[in-house]
């Protein structure tokens, strides 16, 4: 039963009695598009604003339809004065339909994500309102075709998309204007989208295009709508329209980061052996050898006029000159003119040069045979291109454009592969080994996010309206974006005072002051102390807490000197301990495994340490038992040391002479307060949930720092100087909170963010580890399952290959360098009779062997009585994981004879491809193998190569293929090894038991081995 209200003479409809803080919240709302102005709102996470957000504006909307009649031909093309959408490229915008106008206007409701779009539309379906409807993805969300759905990037199914409408070939295309009238009044996202289209046979992106053509509000990340190339491409006319952006924490990054781009020389040689390429198939296709005795036609001299442009950007990045031993370079923002101008891109050019690329692009996504170039190099640049010129049409506006920008070049030693200069434009440039030689980048970075939102606003908006959990501070929008904000709000939270407990904690329980700054965080006193500080908060604090730092490497280092000294350990006798990942496809598997500790009632809950301004403080829900705590061991200021912090503190200072705005060391403190206020919103979810927010810096004590707390903290602020005291209030909260409002059952799991979940899908990484420690020393539990989290400490996937290296596995097996087993073997491995004759029998076996292993190893997560057998990538042996700790484990030799070994190590290679591939990098493989038979191309198998086995933890992979390629190609191939992973080629594999090890982390028995020694097996220092 929905309840009907009144806010500003506007009848809203809801799906219940609104909290006061909801209907101030309205209120603001409606009162921004009332008044056609723009507006900063917020509203605390859990007070239901996307609700009150999408009732508001529909209410609003609805109270003009009232007034303002719509049309009853209402398929007229919308955008003309009164706003709405154009779309040249689409054939169904209905371009000789009436001429009169909507006078009702359109809402663009954009947020961060799709993932978060679609916890919008849920909230859509849950009201009383029906509007017509649409949202806009990419062809890469929304496509079906199976042949476009089967390139591998962006690039190529646009090009191949758009080849097969123009031709009308593409019977999902086709049937989109037939039955499009039977979902005008759906509620659709995009999930919802795909299965119509799957179920009807029509396309879902014409689909969504076609709706947004008359639909009352369109959803969209809201990337879409901040980047000006982006809108064109979508059709998107913003006059008249309400834009709402949703999640609105961090648009002035989003704003900077549209209109800015970089690439690299490295990117460059790419785009020239692209073009190398397409010419090169050009010459076969016309069996032309001169080039000066041949008639060229258009094409051909398009494709010419593109690479020589890319050899002369290659020749500019490579003239520019540092000072001395610098090896970064700054220029002011008009430099990116000179430089392209020097390399014959002008104002008057630019064009052309976008179309003759585009030929390109096309020539290479229709080239069945161009299976290892996809034309996305080149798809980049052009982008680029686009962000340079496209609001710099004369040296007028050029100049005005660079005062916003500064452009940044630098050096980066012993750069990736590069491709040797070559002056015959009709040949692909070879690829070198060249360690010696650095990679030059060149960075046009917009320090102004008023400068990309001035694209937006000047199109004739009627209302920006910027809303979020977490905006404080808010002051700054409107120095920053450059426009003005009249109607500003921050909203009280729907939690009553026992709810919620925040303090500052200036000394931990040793009396050692809390204090993270650069001078103090590496401090033994202050390490130990924050340490155990948290020991005793894991013994109060109910079920999950979250731990955030400053930044990943601090985070390495606390965690490292506590694995140590003990403090890991004991923690963990008390909860499990995770880790946030730095790898996506890790992210998924590891914040399941933390909702499973937290729904298991053995375990007391767990530790979650995690990041500001990570994947865990952005977006998830961790309400009830999942989020019970948050502690903030330091204020997360960005890295001063940055290139472009420094430049964007410096642009700051410099506009700051000249008018009144935001200051450099302003800005720089205002980053760390959103960041600190983005985390503690992932507790206090709804209106009967209850937590704690812990501040464990002497540094919150500070007026200024708590000045920047959002609004609704502020009052429940309480200062500590004494541990005593903050153990007995926390624990009396807890207890109190639990009396008032009962200890709940185990909550549903948060669903994860779409990012992550499919990140995870594309991988085959499915069991990453999930504990941050060596083993959970507790009592064994009698239901089976392991006491600790994971057997062995793995941090970080992406070091595997030198946790390898030091991590000492007493389980002594065979090591043979791949390079020995090619010469034992007595004939030469064909690639017809030997790795392609495998792959297929693999294939139609069902690799039932592969299956095996992956079952075992499921047994052995579900089980500690099991002994999951893991087998060597080369058929050497088998090793049953027995009870016992790490140093005792048994073995069992398979021997294999002299006769045998071509055919196991081809069959055992393939097994080992299929249990650490994608489905879809498999299938890669063995195209990019094919490709090799027939035409012997080394280069393209390497290349390929390069993409599928990047990972560190692959390159066993990579060695391996070194015993199939061809004789002749051996040493070439060798170099290419050891250029590519810094690595000889007969250094010992690292084989698949050690692997399967550091990936899955079995357990051996119900206490984990502690692996005495151990080195440190941090992150790399990013931040």
């Amino acid at each position: 039963v929905m309840v009907t209200f009144t806010v500003r003479d506007v009848e809203v409809d809801f799906p219940f009695t609104p909290y006061p803080c909801q209907l101030l919240y309205m209120e603001r709302v409606i009162e921004c598009l009332q008044k056609g102005t723009n507006g900063v709102l917020e509203s605390p996470t859990g007070t239901g604003k996307t609700l009150c957000l999408l009732c508001a504006c529909l209410a609003w909307r609805e109270s003009l339809v009232g007034v303002v009649p719509r049309p009853q031909d209402d398929g007229d093309n919308l955008g003309g004065a009164n706003g709405g959408w154009m779309d040249e490229g689409n054939p169904w915008d209905n371009k000789g339909a009436s001429s009169q106008k909507r006078m009702v206007p359109r809402i663009i409701y954009a947020s961060r994500t799709h993932s978060q779009l679609s916890q919008v539309i849920r909230e859509l379906k849950a009201t009383k309102y029906r509007p017509r409807m649409s949202i806009i993805g990419s062809r890469d969300q929304l496509c079906i075709h199976p042949e476009v759905m089967r390139k591998d990037t962006n690039a190529e199914k646009v090009h191949l998309c758009r080849a097969k409408v123009q031709s009308h070939s593409c019977s999902y295309y086709n049937h989109v204007d037939v039955r499009k009238l039977h979902l005008t009044d759906q509620i659709l996202d995009v999930e919802d989208l795909i299965l119509t289209g799957n179920k009807q046979r029509m396309c879902p992106y014409y689909l969504a295009r076609e709706l947004k053509s008359e639909a009352d509000i369109v959803f969209m990340p809201y990337n879409y709508i901040l980047d000006m190339k982006t809108r064109q491409i979508h059709g998107i006319d913003v006059k008249g329209t309400v834009i709402i952006l949703d999640e609105a924490h961090n648009i002035e990054k989003v704003c900077e980061d549209s209109a800015s781009f970089e690439f690299s020389s490295l990117d460059v040689a790419h785009c020239v052996a692209d073009v190398g390429h397409v010419l090169e198939q050009k010459l076969k296709e016309g069996n032309l050898t001169e080039l000066e005795n041949e008639e060229i036609g258009e094409d051909v001299q398009d494709f010419l006029n593109v690479k020589e442009f890319f050899l002369a950007v290659d020749k500019e990045l490579e003239a520019v000159v540092f000072d001395g031993e610098n090896k970064e370079l700054v220029k002011p923002g008009r430099y990116i003119f000179e430089f392209f101008e020097a390399a014959g891109l002008t104002h008057s050019t630019w064009v052309t040069m976008l179309e003759q690329c585009g030929k390109v692009i096309s020539a290479l996504t229709s080239d069945a045979r161009s299976i290892h170039r996809n034309g996305n190099n080149i798809q980049k640049f052009v982008d680029n291109i686009k962000i340079a010129f496209s609001q710099a049409l004369s040296v007028r506006d050029q100049v005005e454009s660079s005062k916003n920008y500064k452009v940044c070049l630098r050096k980066e030693e012993g750069g990736s592969t590069r491709r040797k200069k070559t002056e015959a434009l009709w040949t692909t440039a070879p690829s070198t080994s060249d360690p010696s030689k650095e990679t030059r980048v060149l960075g046009y970075w917009c320090f102004s996010p008023g400068y990309a939102m001035a694209s937006l606003v000047t199109q004739g908006v009627r209302s920006v309206v910027l809303t979020s959990g977490t905006l404080s501070p808010i002051g700054s929008f409107s120095s920053e974006l450059k426009i003005d904000f009249p109607i500003r709000y921050e909203g009280p939270h729907v939690v009553s005072g026992d709810q919620v407990w925040v303090g500052v904690v200036s000394k931990g329980c040793d009396s050692v002051a809390l204090n993270s700054s650069y001078a103090r965080r590496f401090n033994l006193d202050y390490q130990n102390s924050l340490g155990n500080t948290i020991v005793n908060f894991s013994r109060i604090v109910p079920h999950g807490m979250l731990v955030f730092f400053p930044s990943y490497p601090l985070m390495d280092t606390c965690l490292d000197h506590w694995r140590g000294n003990g403090i890991v350990e004991r923690i963990e006798k008390l909860k499990p301990v995770f880790q946030e990942p730095r790898r996506k496809g890790d992210f998924n598997p590891t914040i399941e495994a933390f909702y499973q500790k937290i729904a298991d009632p053995k375990c007391g809950g767990a530790v979650f340490f995690a990041v500001c301004r990570g994947k865990v403080s952005e977006g998830l829900d961790f309400a009830d038992m999942n989020g019970r705590a948050v502690v903030i061991t330091g204020l997360p200021y960005p890295p001063r040391m940055d290139s472009k912090v420094k430049l964007k503190m410096s642009y700051l200072e410099e506009s700051k002479k000249k008018q009144r705005s935001l200051g450099g060391e302003d800005w720089y403190r205002q980053q760390a307060s959103r960041a600190v206020n983005q985390a503690v919103g992932r507790v206090i979810r709804h209106k009967t949930d209850y937590g704690a927010i812990i501040l464990c810096d002497e540094r919150f004590a500070s007026g200024f720092a708590q000045s920047q707390l959002p609004k609704w903290m502020k009052s429940f602020v309480k200062t500590y100087d004494k541990f005593g005291v903050v153990q007995r209030d926390l624990t009396q909260f807890f207890r109190n909170a639990e009396k008032s409002f009962g200890a709940p059952s185990p909550s549903k799991r948060p669903p994860t963010t779409k990012t992550a979940a499919s990140s995870s899908s594309s991988t085959n990484e499915t069991n990453s580890v999930t504990s941050v420690s060596r083993g959970y020393h507790g009592n064994s539990n009698s239901g089976g399952t392991p006491a600790s989290a994971t057997a062995l400490l793995i941090r970080d996937v992406h070091r595997a290959s030198e946790v390898e290296d030091h991590i000492h596995v007493a389980t002594k097996r065979k090591q043979v360098p791949l390079a020995s087993l090619a010469k034992l073997q007595s004939e030469k491995v064909s690639l017809s009779d030997g790795l392609l004759k495998s792959l297929d029998k693999c294939e139609q076996a069902g690799c039932s062997k592969t299956h095996n292993m992956q079952q075992q190893q499921k047994q052995g997560h579900s089980s500690s009585s099991s002994s999951p057998v893991v087998t060597s990538v080369f058929g050497m042996e088998e090793v049953p994981l027995h009870s016992g700790t790490v140093n005792n484990l048994n073995k069992k030799v398979v021997v294999v004879t002299k006769k045998e070994k071509q055919s196991a190590s081809a069959k055992d290679y393939i097994e080992e491809l299929k249990a650490t591939l994608s489905c879809d990098s498999y299938h890669k493989f063995k195209a990019a193998l094919t490709e090799y038979k027939n035409s012997k191309d080394l280069d393209a198998l390497m290349e390929k190569m390069r993409e599928l086995f990047k990972h560190p933890s692959m390159f066993y992979l990579l060695q391996g293929m070194y015993q199939f390629v061809h004789e002749s190609h051996k040493e070439a191939y060798s170099a290419f090894y050891k250029e590519f992973t810094r690595r000889t080629m007969g250094k010992t594999p690292l084989l698949t038991t050690k692997r399967k090890l550091l990936l899955t982390g079995v357990e051996t028995q119900n206490k984990a081995p502690r692996l005495e020694n151990s080195p440190r097996l941090g992150l790399d220092d990013t931040m």
